[in-house]
C-alpha cells in the first residue's frame, strides 16, 4: 500500500497523404515556409530532413521539427487509442468470427423526435482515425466520420421508431424495436452483434452487450455515431416542419427553451405524450430544479439527492429522471470531472509528448481519469477542471485524500500491468471560464 509523504507541490483529420517526390538533402536551400509545407506534405526522405531540420541553425526550422514531432506523437497515440478500440472486434476474428456488427442508438431521452439505431459491420482491415463515443464528437466531427463510415463498412443498417410508436410502445421497447430494424437492414448476416448498453434486443443473432460498449468498441462507436448525425438531421427537417420549438438546435431535449415553447405552444405531433410533459410544469419539479442549479459544493449533493427520493411520488416518472441527469451533471461540474475538461487536458497532453495509455480507468474504489508514458515514467494523471461559476483554482481540489485515494488505484493499476517504468502522479488544471480554457500541467504533483 502507497502512503502519501507529503502534500501538492503546486508553485501556486487524417494523417497527410504521402507523396513520392523526392526532397532535397539540403534544407538551407528551402524558405521556412516550404520546409513547413514539406513537412506537412512529408514526401519520401522526410524522416531525414527532419533530423537536419532538428540541427539547423534557423531557430523557424527547429519549430518545425518541434511541432512535426509532437504531431508524430499525437498520431502514434490516436492510433494506439483506436487500436484499444479495436480490442474486441480482434480478439472475436482471433476466433474465426469476421462479420461483427455494432449497435448503438440515438434519442432516447428527448422530449420530441424518433428514437434510432443504427448497425454497421466493417472489415478487419478498417480503423478509422478520430472515431469515438459520438457523445464526445463535435458536429463537424461526426459529418466528417459518418460519410466515411458509409464509405469504408461493408454494411450499414439504420431503424428507428417514432413518437407515436415510442407512446404506445414505452421507450426502452421503441429503443430495443430501433435496433431490431438497425440490425435486419444489414445487407450482410452478422456472426455477432455488439449492443451498447445492458439490454439485449432479441434479433435472433448472437448477441453481446457491452456497458459504455461506445468507448470500447470501434463497431459500436460507429454505429453510434451514424444514428446520431440520422437523427439530428431528422430533427432539423422536423424544425422546418414545426417552426417556433426549436427542435433543430436542442434536438428535442428538455433544454429551459424547450420547456418554455411547450408552455407558450402546447406539444407538436412530433412530441412524446407518453413523457408526461406536465410534469415539467409542476411547482415540486421547479422547486428541486432550481436548487439543483444553485447549489455551488460537492458535500451538498448527498443532501439533495435524499430531497430528490423524498419527492419521487409527487413528480411525474419523466421529469424525475430529468432532474436525477440535472444533478448528476451539477456534480460532474462541482467534483470538476467534467469529460470536456479531459479532453482538452489530453489534447494538451499530447502536444507535451505524453503517450496515452488507458482514459477513466475503473477500479476498485475509484476511478483513474488518465494514464500516460512520459519518458520513462508511467504518469497518474488527475484532471481537474472549474465548472461555469469556479470554485478556487482547479489544481487545489486535489487534496490529501484524494492523492490517498489516486496512489491506492495506481497500485491496483501496477499490480495489473506489469511495467518497468517508474510511476509518478501529475495533476492537470483545466480553467474552463477563460477562452480559450487555460491549461497547466503539474509534473510530480504529489509523492507516494
Amino acid at each position: 500500500m502507497f502512503a502519501i509523504t507529503c502534500l501538492l507541490r503546486f508553485p501556486f483529420q487524417h494523417p497527410p497523404t504521402r507523396l513520392p517526390v523526392p526532397i532535397s538533402d539540403d534544407p538551407a536551400v528551402k524558405t521556412l515556409a516550404e520546409l513547413r509545407e514539406t513537412m506537412t506534405r512529408r514526401p519520401r526522405g522526410w524522416k531525414k530532413l527532419l533530423a537536419s531540420l532538428e540541427d539547423d541553425d534557423r531557430k523557424g526550422a527547429r519549430v518545425i521539427a518541434a511541432h512535426t514531432r509532437r504531431q508524430l506523437r499525437a498520431e502514434r497515440a490516436e492510433r494506439a487509442r483506436v487500436g484499444r478500440l479495436l480490442k474486441i472486434e480482434r480478439t472475436l476474428r482471433t476466433k474465426g468470427i469476421s462479420w461483427i456488427a455494432g449497435v448503438d442508438e440515438a434519442g432516447r431521452g428527448p422530449l420530441a423526435g424518433p428514437v434510432v439505431a443504427a448497425a454497421v459491420i466493417f472489415g478487419p482491415e478498417v480503423a478509422l482515425t478520430g472515431l469515438d463515443d459520438s457523445k464526445t464528437l463535435n458536429p463537424e466531427e461526426r459529418e466528417r466520420l459518418y460519410d466515411q463510415i458509409f464509405t469504408d463498412a461493408l454494411s450499414v443498417g439504420v431503424g428507428q421508431c417514432d413518437s407515436d410508436e415510442i407512446d404506445r410502445l414505452n421507450i426502452h421497447q421503441a429503443t430495443l424495436t430501433a435496433m431490431r430494424r438497425a440490425i435486419a437492414a444489414l445487407h450482410l448476416q452478422p456472426e455477432r452483434v455488439l449492443i451498447d448498453g445492458n439490454h439485449l434486443p432479441g434479433s435472433g443473432l448472437y448477441e453481446m452487450s457491452l456497458l459504455k460498449g461506445d468507448a470500447r468498441s470501434h463497431a459500436i462507436a460507429a454505429a453510434s455515431v451514424v444514428a446520431k448525425v440520422t437523427r439530428d438531421r431528422q430533427m432539423l427537417t422536423l424544425d422546418g416542419n414545426y417552426p417556433g420549438y426549436g427542435l433543430g438546435e436542442h434536438k428535442g431535449y428538455a433544454c429551459e427553451t424547450h420547456l418554455q415553447a411547450l408552455r407558450r405552444l402546447g406539444p407538436s405531433p412530433v412530441h412524446r405524450h407518453s413523457f408526461h410533459l406536465q410534469g415539467f410544469h409542476s411547482p415540486a419539479y421547479q422547486h428541486l430544479k432550481t436548487r439543483i442549479e444553485d447549489v455551488c459544493h460537492p458535500q451538498d449533493i448527498p443532501a439533495l439527492l435524499h430531497d430528490l427520493r423524498q419527492a419521487r411520488s409527487s413528480v411525474p416518472p419523466r421529469a424525475f429522471r430529468d432532474l436525477k441527469e440535472k444533478l448528476n451533471e451539477r456534480e460532474i461540474q462541482l467534483n470538476c470531472t467534467g469529460p470536456a475538461g479531459e479532453r482538452i487536458a489530453e489534447d494538451e497532453l499530447l502536444k507535451e509528448g505524453y503517450l496515452i495509455l488507458d482514459r477513466n480507468v475503473r477500479l476498485s474504489g475509484g476511478e483513474i481519469d488518465l494514464v500516460a508514458q512520459a519518458g520513462d515514467v508511467i504518469a497518474f494523471i488527475e484532471v481537474k477542471s472549474d465548472g461555469p461559476n469556479g470554485l478556487g483554482a482547479p489544481e487545489q481540489r486535489v487534496t490529501v485524500d484524494k492523492q490517498q485515494q489516486i496512489a491506492r488505484l495506481a497500485e491496483a493499476y501496477l499490480q495489473e500491468h506489469a511495467t518497468t517504468l517508474a510511476p509518478r502522479f501529475d495533476v492537470v488544471s483545466v480553467e474552463m471560464a477563460t477562452d480559450p480554457p487555460r491549461v497547466a500541467i503539474f509534473k510530480d504533483a504529489f509523492r507516494a
